[in-house]
């Protein structure tokens, strides 16, 4: 995986910094299900196994990407989807493997 630039409102930014300033962008792989694929799934955590993954800067918060997903346009747009307390982050623009 090359250079990714990460598109992040200043509203998702504030959201994460309250969350403790990291997000971990993984891939899962359903076993056993229907599903077409790998999905890419956000954390607000450092990753376990954090030298496996590429770590990103947007200003003062810390992105942790699997280096199985690549950008489809060399950015990775992150979003807030939901309301209240269900709030989650969404990634767009990515492909895995």
């Amino acid at each position: 995986m090359g250079t990714i630039h990460l598109v992040v409102s200043e509203q998702v930014k504030n959201w994460i910094r309250k969350k403790g300033g990291i997000v971990t962008i993984s891939l899962f792989e359903p076993v056993n299900c229907c599903a077409a694929g790998p999905e890419v799934t956000t954390s607000l955590r450092k990753p376990n196994t954090e030298q496996l993954f590429k770590h990103y800067k947007v200003d003062d918060i810390s992105f942790f990407i699997h280096p199985h997903i690549f950008s489809t346009s060399e950015q990775l747009e992150i979003t807030l989807k939901g309301f209240s307390k269900l709030k989650f982050l969404q990634v767009s623009g990515f492909r895995p493997f």
